[in-house]
């Protein structure tokens, strides 16, 4: 930052002062959103985060059963109960039982989703 730069930047926060005292009549004061809308941001944020799981799940196994058709049915025989919850939660709009449900199925892969 050169000189000149430094010089104009100290007139900002009296420019910012000024042009808040002239349209302070028009100011309107920050309002937090509702809780509604908060619990359905982070409801719409789950349920997007459940489907790229059983995309991740299910994308690799499709790719294997079309280069070695054996393996990737054993795959997909494997991840069944796994993608299966995942459907049935995001089919019944329940996603706080996710975690339950994919204790329940798969133990070993709960570690990665917590």
């Amino acid at each position: 930052m050169n000189v000149g730069q430094f010089r104009k930047s100290c007139w900002y926060p009296i420019r910012i002062a000024l042009y808040a005292q002239r349209n302070h009549d028009e100011m309107k004061l920050y309002e937090p959103p509702r809780p509604i809308v908060e619990k359905l941001k982070t409801l719409l944020q789950l349920r997007k985060t459940l489907i790229i799981s059983r995309n991740h799940l299910q994308v690799p196994c499709k790719e294997l059963l079309a280069v070695d058709c054996q393996a990737g049915k054993e795959a997909l025989k494997l991840i069944a109960p796994a993608v299966k919850a995942l459907q049935k939660v995001l089919m019944l709009g329940e996603p706080e039982k996710f975690v339950y449900l994919i204790r329940a199925t798969v133990p070993l892969i709960t570690r990665s989703f917590i």
